[in-house]
């Protein structure tokens, strides 16, 4: 793979003086001081010689964090004919808004260099993210990274520090996902988790014409059990680049649990909300490929398996639990594995799902009636309303209306 560093003829990592710079222009500047709109106009004076270079310096900064194709367009275009001062400058400014742009700059035919900054102060930025956009090689982008590494990194400096590494992955990762895993995904989320198992109940009761049997099941403490070994293990096997690794296991080591050493992730974070998925990525495709399973969904630990027979998902369980055990070391929660008809009513992601409705939980409605009486705004009012739209609540919708007027 071709390396190229952008407009640097010397391919050689930028100036410590022009990086401290930059830094010390992230702690002062605010970079969303012009709205977008008028910062693209604003962005014209960069192409005036009466401008001074000060100016420009803070201009090209705002249009590296502004992270739009247009602002990125505007620095290619500068850097074609920029003032000699500012040649460095605007490179490393190209960098980060390569960086907040990610997969989306995968159709042009050139390659990037983004930069992702993981000191403080005055600090170096130290990982330089290579790849190329090349469509054949989309595919392998990520394993191809190379990660150039400086002087002493801390797990302090890693947290919060990691969004450009998730841009650059999650395109790949995403792509090797099942259909029907929905947590934290794009174009996915709990209302199409909810809708994929209604479409299944009616698939596997042929129009509601016979008995559905469903397998519900949720992971104990799940983040808290992520092992670290494992997980570590898994990504290697999809990125060959050693470089990459020894970030990501930094990352995965910077946190762990106060009853395991080795084990857990941060709730929340951007990059635990891919390594999650990464990590039951391994049972997504068990469930599909080993046990065959056709109707299945899963958000996070939650997931259900739909089968028109009882004993069929009795036997299957204890295969589940032997999976989960031995190779991911996680477990089944004991008070949360059942296997009921969907007739009866089914609990899935904060729904009780009946063959032809689905209604909230009683404690989603009692906390909801709390919340709106402490607090009986328009806006609050308006929340749960759309939230209930995604069920069958016309009566409880009414309710709370006239509670409001």
């Amino acid at each position: 793979m071709k390396e190229i560093i952008l407009g640097n003829k010397s391919k050689k990592p930028l100036s410590l003086d022009i990086q401290r710079e930059y830094i010390r222009y992230h702690n002062i500047v605010d970079s969303h001081e012009l709205p977008e709109d008028v910062l693209l106009i604003q962005s014209e004076r960069l192409f005036l010689k009466k401008t001074g270079s000060d100016k420009k310096k803070k201009l090209l900064y705002m249009l590296a964090h502004s992270g739009t194709k247009q602002a990125y367009k505007l620095l290619l275009k500068y850097l074609k004919k920029p003032d000699k001062q500012l040649q460095k400058w605007v490179e490393l400014c190209l960098q980060e808004c390569a960086a907040h742009l990610g997969g989306e700059l995968l159709d042009q035919e050139e390659t990037f260099m983004v930069m992702s900054g993981a000191g403080g102060d005055g600090q170096r930025l130290r990982y330089y993210f290579i790849f190329s956009s090349a469509k054949s090689q989309r595919l392998t982008a990520a394993q191809k990274m190379v990660i150039k590494k400086s002087s002493k990194v801390t797990d302090k400096n890693l947290k919060g520090k990691t969004e450009g590494l998730y841009r650059i992955l999650y395109p790949y990762f995403d792509s090797k996902f099942i259909f029907d895993s929905f947590s934290c995904r794009r174009n996915k989320g709990t209302h199409r988790a909810i809708n994929r198992f209604r479409e299944y109940s009616r698939k596997v009761s042929r129009n509601h014409t016979q008995t559905v049997w469903v397998l519900r099941c949720d992971i104990k403490k799940f983040f808290a059990n992520i092992d670290h070994s494992v997980l570590i293990n898994i990504l290697k096997r999809q990125i060959e680049d050693e470089d990459v690794i020894w970030l990501l296991t930094r990352i995965i080591q910077s946190f762990h649990t106060k009853e395991k050493s080795k084990a857990g992730l941060p709730l929340g974070n951007l990059t635990s909300q891919l390594l999650v998925n990464v990590y039951m990525n391994e049972f997504d495709h068990y469930l599909k490929r080993e046990l065959k399973i056709k109707y299945c969904a899963r958000y996070a630990d939650d997931f259900v398996i739909l089968h028109e027979s009882k004993k069929y998902l009795e036997t299957i369980l204890p295969k589940i639990s032997v999976f989960l055990q031995s190779r991911l070391k996680l477990s089944l929660h004991p008070n949360k594995v059942f296997i009921k008809t969907l007739a009866s009513g089914i609990d899935f992601l904060g729904w009780i799902h009946f063959p032809h409705h689905r209604i909230p939980r009683t404690s989603t409605k009692r906390r909801m009636f709390r919340k709106i009486k402490e607090n009986h705004s328009d806006a609050t009012m308006a929340s749960y309303i759309g939230l209930l739209s995604h069920g069958d609540t016309y009566g409880l919708s009414k309710k709370i209306q006239d509670q409001s007027d």
